[in-house]
């Protein structure tokens, strides 16, 4: 614990770094360290999970300063070569019920009196994870909360581990301050159709990066969505539906139980120079040929 000079007070510094590999991959380990920190930060990197508290409103909380907060997280993470992290309202929850807890006791922690640990906390939204990882803070606003975790070398590492893919920040106003809560994990088992969208958008983005081609904007087209099922319905892939659509030169139609695989023939989509816009559809679903559910996917470039 220490303590730094601030034009607007002195605030506690501390912070703490614990690996704790799942449960399921065999006993755990605690390492502990302190690492110097910046001012209103405390700092939680754990590798397993946190979640019940009291008298959380959804309206009470900010989702335009949240989603500000994953997009700076996700522009240090692009910048440095490392993929973008899906925002999972499960560990929004999380992570807002933790900042909930903390205005209610005026105290930053990482574990409030009669509050579960972290990978408690996590493992109860029902999320299947290897690993999990917390930074919180107070500040005057969430850009300088993010400069200062930066400036951290514990949160700094939740921020870019590479090991991470999804996260849930929530973030609450008291006074002149905001309390922020930022939930890291590395989930595993997607099931959701729209999870398994956010990995192909960001898959596809990270090829046309690689390929030199110019951003592509995401075009929401709902028709692809029951395109996608309606090939699970008849177990068969079949472009001939999205062909049909307006301004469309370019289609192409997959089945895959894991979405972050991509066909090798996506590829020749993200060599196109010459589109910009494209559409995603995707149902998560069994079939004759697919009784354990895979996801069915048809994406259109315009």
């Amino acid at each position: 614990m220490g303590r730094r000079k601030s034009g607007s007070g002195t605030f506690p510094l501390l912070a703490v770094f614990i690996s704790i590999p799942s449960p399921s991959h065999g006993p755990i380990y605690d390492s502990f360290g302190l690492i110097p920190l910046f001012k209103r930060l405390l700092i939680l990197c754990l590798l397993s999970a946190p979640l019940f508290a009291a008298g959380q409103r959804a309206s009470d909380f900010d989702p335009k300063a949240e989603d500000e907060i994953i997009a700076l997280i996700n522009q240090e993470r692009t910048q440095r070569g490392l993929a973008p992290l899906i925002k999972d309202d499960r560990l929004t929850r999380a992570a807002r019920v933790h900042t909930q807890l903390m205005v209610e006791k005026h105290e930053l922690s990482h574990r409030l009196a009669e509050e579960p640990a972290l990978r408690e906390r996590v493992s109860v939204t029902g999320i299947s994870f290897n690993a999990a990882g917390e930074n919180v803070a107070y500040d005057a606003n969430v850009q300088h909360a993010h400069v200062e975790f930066m400036h951290s070398p514990g949160h700094r590492a939740n921020i870019l581990g590479a090991k991470f893919n999804s996260v849930g920040v929530g973030v609450l106003r008291s006074g002149n301050l905001v309390w922020v809560t930022e939930d890291f994990a590395e989930r595993i088992g997607v099931t959701s159709a729209s999870e398994a969208a956010g990995i192909v958008i960001n898959k596809f983005a990270a090829m046309r990066r690689a390929a030199g081609s110019p951003p592509a904007t995401e075009h929401a087209l709902p028709e692809l969505g029951k395109m996608a099922c309606d090939m699970a319905h008849k177990d068969h892939l079949d472009s001939h539906e999205a062909k049909n659509l307006p301004n469309v030169h370019e289609v192409m139609v997959w089945a895959t139980p894991n979405p972050a695989e991509l066909p090798s023939k996506l590829k020749n989509l993200a060599d196109d120079r010459n589109s910009t816009t494209y559409s995603l559809g995707v149902c998560f679903a069994a079939s004759p040929t697919y009784p354990s559910k895979v996801f069915w996917m048809v994406m259109t470039l315009y």
